[in-house]
């Protein structure tokens, strides 16, 4: 099969929250969805897929609250997070 990597949402008007975006299994690298009219919280179940990213946009949406608890382990620090306006979280 195919392995998604790479995933840019961005400059799209979504009107939506993130639930139902990507599923609780995606194993992606990369996820941009920057300025693409999300609001409210980052899903609980979001913690299972954090540690896959490399890089992470969410900014310029309506997100707010934390960021779900994870665990790194044997995965590296993220490269490039940014969630929030310009708010990075290397």
């Amino acid at each position: 099969g195919v392995n998604l990597v790479t995933l840019d949402l961005s400059d799209n008007n979504f009107d939506s929250t993130l639930d139902g975006i990507l599923h609780r299994e995606a194993r992606l690298e990369s996820l941009k969805i920057s300025n693409a009219g999300l609001h409210g919280t980052i899903p609980s179940y979001w913690s299972y897929m954090l540690p896959f990213f490399e890089t992470l946009d969410l900014s310029y949406n309506q997100l707010h609250g934390p960021i779900p608890p994870f665990q790194l382990g044997w995965f590296e620090t993220p490269t490039s997070w940014q969630y929030g306006v310009a708010a990075s979280l290397d």
